[in-house]
């Protein structure tokens, strides 16, 4: 523990580590002969530490695969996107599994989608530009 005075207060500043993090207590005066009798009587432990609230237990994650995300995506934007957009969102989730396997959402990488679009664009440009746009409105929704 010590001492500082910066130009952002006038007041002494008491420094100190909590688990790592620098934390500062004003010492609420300008005074150095008083600051560092607040120094001497300083306990860090005294200080009122924020009650961690005890929290149930959440059930282990199960992770959601492609197929399922699409589900719930579709479900999700039906009521504000057309009919022609929900098919190529299930036009795209269908061909990014063709290309990828029903693997759990988690595991998807950009090296993937990237692949997936690099070998999408050897075919078809306009169908690599139309699964790009609709994975990435997805994937940023599931973020």
């Amino acid at each position: 523990m010590f001492l500082v005075q910066n130009s952002k207060s006038p007041n002494y500043q008491v420094v100190y580590f909590v688990d790592g993090k620098r934390t500062t207590v004003s010492t609420k005066t300008s005074d150095k002969e008083k600051a560092e009798l607040f120094l001497k009587n300083f306990n860090p432990s005294l200080l009122a530490q924020p009650e961690k609230s005890v929290q149930p237990k959440k059930p282990q994650s199960t992770f959601i695969n492609l197929t399922n995300f699409k589900n719930e995506y579709v479900e999700f934007v039906r009521p504000t996107k057309s009919e022609s957009y929900i098919r190529s969102i299930e036009l795209s989730f269908k061909q990014f599994e063709i290309f990828l396997g029903d693997i759990p959402i988690n595991l998807v990488t950009t090296l993937h989608i990237d692949k997936f679009i690099t070998f999408t664009f050897s075919r078809t440009k306009r169908g690599a530009h139309l699964y790009f746009r609709t994975l990435k409105a997805a994937f940023t929704k599931a973020v």
